[in-house]
């Protein structure tokens, strides 16, 4: 049985909204941002492409605590539309918390420094916040 989940730098958007948002930025190799820097959520809310797989009917279902944790600086997820979407998730019933870093990006490295984000003690923090008394803390970002 699975007790609860930690998530890092997993999208809640379909593959294809994943994989357009990658091509906007220049994630994917061989592929460059050019203009598209600008007002990304509006292009990806006009993608008109294959979806695929869709993680959020899934995720509706789940009843174990989650955390996510992302990096604002993310170019291969759309961090903007992810949060939305675990936000209206969280909304809805589930038990999930998400934590957004500043400056980090999808590997999850200072995208300055390149230092590793501290995401083991953020998660050990929040599984110790689970079994604290006052149960399951919200967490900034």
């Amino acid at each position: 049985m699975i007790s609860f989940l930690v998530i890092v730098s997993g999208p809640t958007v379909s593959v294809g909204e994943e994989i357009y948002y990658s091509e906007l930025t220049g994630e994917r190799e061989g592929h460059s941002p050019g203009d598209a820097e600008r007002d990304l959520g509006a292009r990806l809310a006009g993608f008109e492409g294959r979806r695929g797989f869709d993680p959020v009917p899934v995720l509706e279902r789940i009843e174990v605590p989650g955390l996510w944790i992302l990096g604002e600086g993310d170019r291969s997820i759309p961090i903007r539309e992810t949060v939305a979407r675990l936000d209206e998730l969280i909304d809805g019933g589930r038990p999930f918390t998400r934590q957004v870093l500043p400056g980090v990006g999808h590997a999850m490295r200072d995208l300055e420094t390149g230092e590793r984000a501290p995401v083991a003690a953020i998660a050990v923090d929040w599984l110790q916040g689970l079994r604290s008394p006052a149960g399951r803390r919200a967490s900034p970002g």
